[in-house]
């Protein structure tokens, strides 16, 4: 989609990496975009954020997924540039974009997520089974 979009338009995408080596594989989207905002958020940080996400009642996935770096990045960049629509891929990086303003948005969740955190709290043992439950 990224490279058929950036043949007539103006694309920035912005994503998180597990690991500096697929932040650097994903580099060659530059051959399709203005610009690229990509962070690495490795899976330990990621972990220790879902499991602070617990007590609070906010979506563990969402804090799984967040880093306050690539939010700044993005602003920065919006705020820099006129975008006319923002394409949202998945869930969890809805909420890097739920803030900025454009003409026209779109959210493309190609799954329930809630549907899959039901399903694995009645296959996954305690107390993991827990945690999908309060998904």
């Amino acid at each position: 989609m990224i490279r058929h979009l950036g043949r007539k338009h103006s694309v920035v995408a912005a994503s998180l990496a597990h690991t500096e080596q697929e932040l650097n594989e994903g580099a060659a989207l530059k051959d399709y975009c203005d610009e690229v905002i990509a962070e690495v958020l490795p899976e330990s940080t990621r972990r220790l954020q879902a499991l602070k996400a617990l007590p609070t009642g906010m979506p563990c996935s969402a804090n799984y997924f967040w880093s306050a770096r690539l939010h700044e990045r993005i602003r920065k960049c919006f705020f820099h540039s006129k975008f006319d629509v923002v394409f949202v891929h998945c869930v969890a990086m809805a909420q890097y974009v739920m803030d900025l303003e454009a003409d026209l948005r779109i959210m493309d969740f190609g799954d329930i997520d809630s549907a899959k955190w039901a399903e694995y709290s009645q296959s996954r043992r305690f107390p993991l089974s827990l945690v999908y439950a309060a998904e």
